[in-house]
């Protein structure tokens, strides 16, 4: 057995031996099959691959796109929220001034009584320059030339002009340029205060629309007026489709509308698109007149929508004049001067026309002149 194993080694290394030169006649085909059928894997995995790659890139694409999104928006929310954090302590540092105008204070009387008082001196002027800058929105007297919501201070006459003094109308002038809404709510006008005037000249405490002697109209979609105490009210040269005076009561009146047809008393709505100046809302604030104008000769003043709600006003005439509009409310109003029910306070005149007139629950009952508040 012993002599087997030896035979049968030795006639395997030498077979070994013998064929080593003839292996290269092995080797090479092998290496050859081998690469071959590599490549061709690698062929069919790059064609099945293909397609999947075309339809998943728009994938890829909007993944990268993703990351640099969120990572704007993260960015932009924590602006945000540093931006809401110094809001939050403008508000604390304004918290006293705030607070006056709240009561009803006009901005320059909250001033002064925080100086006199000692909440602030020097910090008061810094809030009114920085934190509360004068806008329309502020409640800051002045002339307002849509769409500017930053009025242009004016004064009274020259002399005054010089010092640099000016008085307490909240004034709007409108020209060419249409505005959406003008909203104002909750305000004292004329001399409903102790010491206080109408300005130099004036003989109202709210005049509202054009002028003949500018040969312009105050265009409007809708005029409301809900809440007004006033000593006299006065409507005159206005054309409307519909005319609602509901609700008013008045130390005499006479409400004697004309119907009115045609282009003139068309339904109205006032736009301007891209173009059109924004809102401008105030609420509280007391002023010693409201002047809204048409300004510029020949051009009419164009406002979408007009909203009055509950102004006092003492001194002088209230005024509604040379009017375009749309829909016109006189609602829930108290107009008296204390002279009696033959006097007529509360007057619309013929010249005010419209397609649909609603005059309900209207009455005369005698009503003093506003109270003048001391405080």
């Amino acid at each position: 057995m012993r002599l087997l194993q030896i035979f049968l080694g030795s006639f395997v290394k030498a077979a070994r031996f013998y064929a080593k030169p003839f292996m290269f006649l092995y080797v090479i085909p092998m290496k050859v099959y081998r690469k071959a059928v590599t490549f061709l894997k690698k062929c069919i995995r790059a064609i099945i691959a293909t397609p999947r790659k075309v339809l998943m890139s728009p994938v890829v694409l909007y993944r990268k796109l993703a990351k640099v999104r969120d990572w704007i928006f993260a960015k932009i929310e924590y602006l945000n929220a540093e931006s809401k954090k110094w809001a939050t302590v403008f508000k604390v540092i304004m918290s006293p001034y705030s607070l006056l105008l709240k009561m009803g204070f006009s901005p320059q009387m909250a001033v002064s009584f925080l100086a006199i008082g000692g909440v602030a001196t020097t910090g008061v002027a810094v809030n009114e320059t920085i934190f509360a800058e004068d806008t329309f929105e502020n409640r800051s007297p002045g002339q307002y030339f849509a769409p500017s919501n930053i009025p242009s201070f004016y004064a009274l006459n020259e002399p005054e002009a010089a010092t640099g003094m000016s008085y307490n109308t909240l004034r709007i002038s409108l020209s060419s340029t249409a505005v959406d809404e003008i909203d104002i709510r909750a305000v004292s006008l004329g001399t409903i205060y102790a010491n206080s005037a109408l300005p130099q000249g004036a003989t109202t405490a709210v005049d509202i629309g054009g002028l003949a002697s500018k040969t312009n109209w105050l265009e409007v979609g809708t005029f409301t007026i809900d809440g007004l105490r006033c000593q006299k009210l006065r409507l005159h040269d206005i054309d409307a489709h519909t005319i609602n005076i509901i609700g008013n009561a008045s130390d005499g009146q006479s409400i004697a509308p004309a119907p009115g047809s045609g282009v003139s008393n068309r339904m109205r709505s006032v736009v301007g698109g891209n173009h059109m100046a924004a809102a401008l809302r105030t609420e509280g604030g007391t002023y010693d007149r409201l002047w809204i104008e048409a300004a510029a000769t020949g051009t009419n003043g164009r406002v979408n929508k007009i909203t009055l709600t509950n102004i006092y006003t003492k001194g002088g005439l209230c005024r509604l004049g040379r009017m375009k509009v749309g829909t016109l409310n006189i609602l829930n109003s108290e107009i008296g001067n204390g002279d009696g029910l033959s006097a007529k306070d509360f007057t619309v005149e013929t010249t005010v026309t419209g397609q649909i007139i609603n005059a309900n629950n209207n009455v005369e009952v005698l009503i003093a002149e506003p109270t003048t508040i001391t405080n």
